[in-house]
């Protein structure tokens, strides 16, 4: 019985063993599931808020013929994107490896002079425009190339869309208020 006994607890106790072992890895899993989740989230925010400004900056080209109160809007929602940028530029520090905070900060600080060109000294000859433009279009393909590295994401897609071979920015600008991803939604 002592032989019978010894090999019960014995299976018992690797049987505990094991189910530890297996909630460890379970947990790990999870969590590591969840930190990517979060990372993607940020991540599509941030690029999606970049272009939100680019957008805003076109859309602030006819400046001086806009009403104030669709100048005032367009502040508004400049000042909202980088608000929100920012927020999401602290979720990546905390999510992302440093090569991607990196190429995120860099974005955050050419639209910086990208708002500041089209808002705040929108007097700037087209080609000071056009090379803010292409620096923030370049800090843009960096952070997505980081991002997507980060991810493991092979066969990286250069970023082909743009409006200004359109007259897209005329259409939208027409447009007295700006819907929102929410009121779209709704």
């Amino acid at each position: 019985m002592d032989l019978i006994g010894a090999v019960t607890a014995a299976a018992a106790g690797l049987a505990a063993v094991l189910a530890g072992v297996n909630l460890y890895v379970s947990g790990r899993r999870e969590l590591h599931k969840w930190t990517r989740e979060a990372l993607i989230d940020a991540l599509v925010v941030f690029l999606d808020t970049s272009i939100k400004q680019s957008g805003l900056c076109e859309a602030a080209a006819s400046w001086s013929s806009l009403p104030d109160l669709e100048r005032d809007h367009l502040r508004r929602a400049v000042i909202a994107a980088h608000d929100l940028q920012t927020e999401t530029l602290t979720r990546l520090r905390l999510l992302a490896p440093s090569r991607v905070v990196i190429a995120a900060e860099a974005l955050h600080r050419a639209g910086h002079e990208l708002v500041s060109i089209c808002f705040i000294e929108p007097t700037q000859s087209p080609e000071v425009n056009e090379s803010t433009l292409l620096l923030v279009q370049r800090a843009r393909q960096q952070f997505l190339e980081s991002a997507r590295s980060t991810l493991r994401l092979t066969d990286m897609a250069a970023i082909g869309h743009g409006q200004s071979k359109t007259r897209w920015h005329e259409f939208r600008s027409s447009i007295h208020a700006f819907p929102t991803k929410h009121d779209v939604v709704q």
